[in-house]
């Protein structure tokens, strides 16, 4: 976080007057300075622990109370029931004995795994398109041959991410667009070519 002035005028006049622009810059997916990953979260099924009134999430600034069945937030000290699946006994300065196993506890950045009840519908699978210049000059030039053959390693060394989910689309153009079924269901691939690139139809 940074603020853009150093100096904060006292006064909402003082502010006013001055024409000072008073903003504060956040960079919530900024890197660690040490480099490391940023660490994740996971509730398994359940939902991520949030305050029940402002709805901030569970943080290192939140305090426990109670033996760890009550936690104050931080944001706006509203008092929280510790559901039974969160729920880890404290010591006498209410730290968690689980502090280190959960990150987002003793962690400044931290990507929690979102759970069903955050998704309106299923995620969508990972779509890849990719479009080739089948033009003579692309084809003399040896481009054709080695994109394909950079994109046939990587399809086969599964670095596309989505696993089985993943969908992947070739198109190659010239003086038209050529369009590729590559179906397994089929014995040969199919391929559709449209001479209308003004008009793009899609088959």
């Amino acid at each position: 976080m940074r603020l853009t002035t150093d100096l904060v005028p006292s006064t909402s006049a003082l502010l006013q007057s001055s024409g000072i622009p008073l903003a504060l810059v956040v960079k919530p997916y900024g890197e660690l300075p040490s480099g490391e990953e940023i660490p994740t979260s996971s509730f398994g099924k359940h939902a991520i622990v949030r305050c029940s009134f402002c709805r901030a999430y569970v943080n290192p600034f939140v305090t426990f109370k109670r033996n760890g069945t009550e936690w104050e937030c931080n944001f706006c000290q509203s008092n929280n029931k510790t559901d039974s699946y969160y729920y880890s006994p404290t010591d006498e300065q209410g730290i968690r004995a689980d502090m280190e196993e959960r990150a987002e506890l003793h962690s400044g950045s931290v990507d929690f795994i979102a759970t069903d009840e955050y998704m309106s519908r299923p995620p969508m699978p990972p779509t890849f398109v990719f479009m080739f210049d089948v033009s003579q000059p692309a084809v003399e030039s040896g481009y054709l041959r080695m994109a394909a053959e950079t994109i046939k390693g990587i399809i086969e060394e599964d670095a596309l991410p989505g696993g089985e989910r993943t969908r992947v689309c070739f198109l190659a153009f010239d003086k038209q667009l050529h369009f590729f079924n590559l179906r397994s269901t089929n014995k040969q691939p199919q391929i559709l070519s449209v001479a209308d690139t003004s008009d793009i139809f899609l088959p």
